[in-house]
């Protein structure tokens, strides 16, 4: 697979200095709680800083200083980007194909990515980089309500007043074979079902490894409707 080249519009490697600190939208328990659920466990986290693993609680985390996008990514990995843009580059979809880039290399087993802005869904198709998938194509949650943000407050998080936008959450399920697949997914349905919509990947018989054909039939994900709501 061609490797993935992540650069802001000078050319120069992006460095994760936005990070979810400087743009103030820390994740609140209502995310972080059901990530936690659907992953088992939230070993790294690579974009934050020591107040906002006061909620997450990630084995390891990568802030600011560390540049977490240059940095090796592994296990189940949950990430909520900084937003803004580098140059004309959305940061957010600098991120989300670092994620995709290792999930495809199978170094992230599994991941939650937050979209700050529901415009991740958009961004993400322009120039992407080829044999890399956009999170419209994976499983995702778009809440019911706008999601209240945390915002740093005299060393404290609290809940933002005022979101900005609508957001969405994407999960990149276990490729370990289309059981794995499955499992994982059935997992984000019950975990984020309550938080509003959720749709199965457009993508699904893409991305989605094949399993073994049982004896006496037909296996597995060419016979899952490519586009489903859960």
């Amino acid at each position: 697979m061609t490797q993935l080249v992540l650069r802001d519009a000078r050319g120069s490697s992006l460095k994760a200095r936005h990070s979810s600190k400087t743009s103030e939208h820390y994740t609140p328990p209502l995310i972080v709680e059901p990530s936690r659920a659907t992953l088992g466990r939230i070993e790294l986290d690579p974009a934050s800083c020591e107040l906002a693993n006061t909620v997450v609680r990630a084995e390891r985390i990568y802030t600011e200083a560390d540049n977490g996008l240059e940095l090796p990514w592994s296990g189940a990995v949950f990430c909520n980007p900084p937003g803004g843009k580098e140059g004309n580059d959305s940061v957010q979809a600098t991120w989300w194909f670092r994620l995709a880039e290792q999930w495809m290399r199978g170094e992230v087993e599994a991941a939650i990515f937050v979209g700050f802005s529901v415009e991740v869904l958009q961004v993400t198709q322009c120039d992407r980089p080829r044999g890399l998938p956009v999170p419209a194509e994976l499983p995702h949650c778009f809440p019911s309500r706008r999601v209240a943000y945390l915002r740093e407050r005299a060393g404290a998080l609290l809940p933002g007043t005022s979101p900005p936008h609508s957001s969405v959450i994407a999960y990149l399920p276990p490729r370990g074979s289309a059981e794995a697949w499955a499992a994982g997914v059935e997992r984000f349905r019950e975990s984020f079902g309550p938080l509003g919509v959720l749709c199965d990947a457009l993508g699904r018989e893409i991305w989605c490894p094949k399993s073994e054909t049982p004896a006496g039939g037909a296996a597995g994900v060419s016979e899952v409707r490519a586009m489903e709501v859960l």
